[in-house]
């Protein structure tokens, strides 16, 4: 079963605001943190299957490959990062 999740439309108080238009952040769900955890792992897998590989948002930059989606995990943040409105409307026909 999927985790619960919150969508966040991204502006400059945010890493990756010149990349990515939305987050999805796990983190403020009333799930227990495995959960959290297994709903991120589930969505980036499915979002490696779907673009294509990507990597951590503070490291998305590295390289030549434009992302259409990267990740953040650390004890603040569960989150995946979605570059537009394309990626945001197959996440949520999926999840």
């Amino acid at each position: 079963m999927m985790a619960k999740y919150k969508i966040v439309k991204i502006d400059r108080r945010y890493n990756g605001h010149q990349m990515f238009k939305y987050i999805i952040d796990f983190k403020h769900s009333d799930n227990g943190y495995a959960q959290r955890i297994n709903g991120l792992s589930d969505a980036r897998d499915w979002c490696w299957q779907t673009w294509g590989p990507s990597r951590e948002v503070d490291n998305v930059y590295i390289g030549r490959a434009e992302r259409r989606w990267a990740w953040a995990t650390d004890h603040y943040k569960i989150r995946l990062y979605l570059k537009g409105d394309e990626e945001l409307t197959l996440f949520k026909l999926k999840f």
